[in-house]
């Protein structure tokens, strides 16, 4: 007799449990790509790739130029994308952005998003919010945001066009926000929210010389919009602000703009860790706890420590667990990911190959101005170190391998002495950039593995000291 009403309440836990997954559909019709074409619907509850095991592909085939998905989602908006698995299509280059533009999924959507002759429409229960997202990030294009900021006066232009855009995003959306769920129109004001936090991250690429610039004059051309456009601490409340890419990031990317931008500091990690910390509550905290923390693994600040405490407080389960990948990922004295990747010559290396050396990783990409700027010091580094159990490795993410080999023929991201190695075109999605955790931190970045194969702390950053740092902790492992 237990047993059977064991069985039975097993039964009404699964049945439970069924009834509460929710779905939304998508229908893709595609009537520029051939049949057999793939197809991927790409969702992220958060947003963003910086945050791992989150993400979800779906993958289908075009069968007469249609392919439909059945997309498990929960009680708030969810991201999605539609990606494609070669970028020669004879697609127009509007259709590609808006197909890689990230929109919104709902439980009981019933999407049809339709491209024909250069277009691409949405119909079906659910679009409406396809329209306005559109209609937003129009207005994004619309003031030329962002422009140049490569001098104080553009950057001054700049700051006006992106508050122009941002009070219309506004604006549009409190016409139109009754047309969308309430969950909606909150995930909506979050991203407009997140966008504008995030306007001056643009000066992460300058120098200290353009942020020094920026900032002073940004006090006589800019004053600061006032706070009540949106209510920010009702918004707080809701778990959609939790879920929106663009509020973490703008919040994080205001943050630095205020504490170290305008002091003219280097961002405090555990400063920066205890202030968010201190300030935010529940769900939005964890969410930006994390990104904080993955966006900063090439800092020298004992950022597992921070991991660690976090994970007391961290409760969500996703959330929780990408912080456990993160210790494990950066533990120091941990046996490093024994990657294999190509040469120029198409040669296969193995980091387990390098035994018995000590090992500098550097990532990079062709275009990336740190990256240039970097590799003065480390062609210092690699003369210093010359016929020592040393060996420097490049390790490229661009797409396309000629791009790549362009970028070791101009002499200006990697070293003559140096091994080139190339992640074959999956760039980001390389086993080896997503087991370092490279994408979340930046490019480029630098990595110590000592002569066991097992990883060392984190070099500062040799254009801060001339390279100091880096030295003693290769000399350090050579002994």
């Amino acid at each position: 007799m237990k047993k059977t009403l064991y069985t039975v309440a097993c039964c009404l836990l699964m049945l439970q449990a069924s009834a509460q997954q929710q779905y939304a559909t998508i229908t893709c019709k595609l009537y520029s790509l051939n049949s057999d074409e793939a197809v991927n619907l790409v969702s992220d509850k958060y947003g963003t790739p910086i945050i791992p095991g989150i993400q979800r592909i779906y993958a289908q085939k075009l069968v007469n130029h249609v392919a439909r998905f059945k997309i498990p989602v929960g009680n708030f908006p969810m991201r999605f994308h539609v990606k494609l698995n070669r970028i020669d299509l004879p697609l127009s280059l509007d259709v590609y952005r808006r197909m890689n533009y990230n929109y919104y999924l709902e439980a009981g959507d019933n999407i049809v998003l339709t491209e024909s002759n250069g277009k691409l429409n949405f119909s079906g229960k659910g679009s409406f919010k396809f329209k306005v997202a559109d209609h937003i990030d129009a207005l994004y294009f619309k003031y030329d945001v962002p422009i140049s900021h490569a001098s104080s006066n553009g950057f001054c232009s700049y700051a006006f066009k992106a508050d122009t855009a941002y009070l219309e995003k506004i604006k549009y959306l409190r016409n139109n926000k009754t047309l969308v769920s309430p969950a909606m129109a909150r995930m909506f004001e979050a991203d407009i929210l997140g966008d504008y936090l995030a306007r001056f991250y643009v000066l992460h690429y300058s120098s200290s010389e353009i942020i020094r610039q920026v900032i002073d004059s940004l006090q006589n051309c800019h004053p600061d919009l006032p706070e009540n456009v949106i209510d920010r601490k009702s918004l707080y409340a809701f778990n959609e602000s939790a879920y929106s890419f663009n509020l973490a990031f703008g919040i994080n990317a205001q943050y630095t703009y205020d504490s170290c931008y305008s002091a003219s500091k280097p961002i405090n990690l555990l400063k920066a860790y205890n202030d968010i910390k201190a300030t935010y509550k529940g769900l939005l905290r964890e969410r930006l706890v994390v990104q904080l923390l993955y966006q900063n693994t090439k800092s020298t600040t004992d950022f597992t420590g921070l991991a660690e405490d976090a994970l007391s407080y961290v409760k969500a389960a996703d959330l929780h667990a990408a912080l456990q990948k993160l210790i494990a990922n950066h533990q120091v004295g941990k046996q490093a990911f024994n990657f294999e990747l190509p040469d120029t010559n198409g040669r296969m290396h193995r980091l387990s190959d390098y035994k018995g050396k000590v090992i500098l990783l550097d990532f990079w990409f062709n275009g990336c101005g740190n990256c240039r700027d970097i590799e003065p010091y480390l062609k210092t580094i690699e003369n210093k170190f010359e016929g020592k159990p040393v060996i420097f490795i490049s390790i490229n993410v661009d797409k396309e391998k000629e791009r790549w080999l362009r970028g070791i023929r101009s002499g200006l991201y990697t070293t003559k002495g140096g091994l080139d190695l190339y992640t074959t075109g999956r760039g980001d999605q390389d086993a080896t950039i997503r087991n370092f955790d490279v994408t979340a931190s930046g490019y480029p970045t630098l990595i110590i593995i000592d002569k066991d194969g097992k990883m060392m702390r984190n070099p500062k950053d040799p254009r801060g000291d001339n390279g100091g740092d880096l030295t003693d902790l290769i000399e350090s492992a050579i002994r």
